[in-house]
């Protein structure tokens, strides 16, 4: 365990590498770079060290890209990184080359049509957030601006001429619209593959919805917020996740500086806090946080206030519980584990 007096190696120089994402061979990193000029970069992992190594950058496809993440399609032999650019509105799929680097881009989308009524957030289409679900057959995308969850497809490399690889396409069902100025941002899916969560930034709720994913539709069933019923000041969420059991889902909450623990009903996936489900994370603003992978322990990472807190969670306990460790950190944002 890193301590804040340990020293920590220098990684290659990028900019604003605010979202990272592993190769499952876990040989390779992946960050987006959200700038105006969105990039994305690749590098090797020293399977010794675990220093990192550049091996190229190309362009995100779009401005300020927030998310990424890697994908191979259904009968594909070939990887993809998927990125999702806020301030471009599109979305796009990048190739993986076989030495880990990053190919030519195989398509973009740009995300069009209605949007939601926040006139200061929700000003244009924002995809926020790009991720397969369990299946494999299917591609997700909260798009902020517009109050959507879309989902697609993406062609795999199997030879057929009249359907080039690495091209998107809508599903059964193109997308579900969520409440009115709620603005999705990340989501998580159950290991069972049926149920799906959904994090709403502006309104600070989650959406619990039922997946089919033979048929490709989405059902809802569930709206719950994320703060206490007597909160009254200004806060919105940033990221979700489940517990390794699956029987807690977290959600931070940035102005009201806390991670909530929502239970889990194993019967029918519903979701219900109680009185102490709210953990303080001892700073500002936790844009990202993460259980590590045995399940011991779920760190938070607090932009505003540059440190990263461990909480303990390894006895099945529904609320974190601050072990009085925290890691220094410039302006954290996203941790990985490989």
């Amino acid at each position: 365990m890193a301590t804040t007096n340990d020293p920590l190696p220098a990684s290659p120089k990028v900019s604003n590498p605010s979202f990272l994402a592993v190769h499952p061979g876990k040989r390779f990193l992946y960050c987006v770079n959200e700038n105006n000029i969105g990039t994305v970069s690749a590098f090797s992992i020293s399977p010794s060290n675990g220093l990192l190594s550049p091996l190229n950058s190309v362009s995100s496809g779009g401005a300020n890209p927030a998310h990424l993440s890697v994908y191979r399609p259904v009968g594909s032999k070939t990887y993809y990184v998927l990125v999702a650019n806020y301030s471009g509105s599109t979305i796009e799929a990048i190739p993986i080359l076989s030495d880990g680097s990053l190919g030519t881009p195989s398509d973009v989308v740009t995300h069009t049509d209605s949007l939601g009524p926040n006139k200061g957030r929700q000003e244009a289409p924002h995809p926020h957030m790009i991720l397969a679900d369990p299946s494999g057959k299917y591609i997700f995308v909260n798009d902020l601006g517009q109050d959507r969850t879309y989902i697609y497809t993406l062609s795999p490399d199997d030879g057929n001429p009249l359907r080039p690889a690495g091209k998107f396409a809508p599903g059964p069902t193109a997308h579900v619209q969520a409440q009115p100025g709620s603005g999705p941002r990340h989501f998580v899916f159950h290991p069972n593959g049926r149920w799906f969560y959904s994090l709403n930034e502006l309104l600070s709720t989650v959406d619990y919805y039922g997946w089919n994913s033979n048929t490709g539709t989405l059902s809802h069933r569930q709206n719950i917020s994320v703060l206490p019923p007597d909160f009254a000041g200004i806060s919105t969420t940033a990221e979700i996740k489940l517990s390794p059991e699956a029987n807690v889902l977290y959600a931070s909450n940035r102005g009201f500086d806390s991670v909530a623990a929502l239970l889990v009903n194993p019967r029918n996936g519903t979701l219900t806090t109680f009185e102490k489900s709210w953990t303080w994370v001892r700073g500002e603003t936790p844009r990202f946080f993460t259980p590590d992978p045995e399940g011991d322990f779920l760190y938070a990472c607090n932009q505003n206030t540059d440190n990263i807190t461990i909480f303990d969670i390894d006895d099945n306990a529904s609320k974190p519980r601050f072990t009085g460790r925290f890691v220094g950190a410039g302006n954290p944002v996203c941790m990985v584990f490989v």
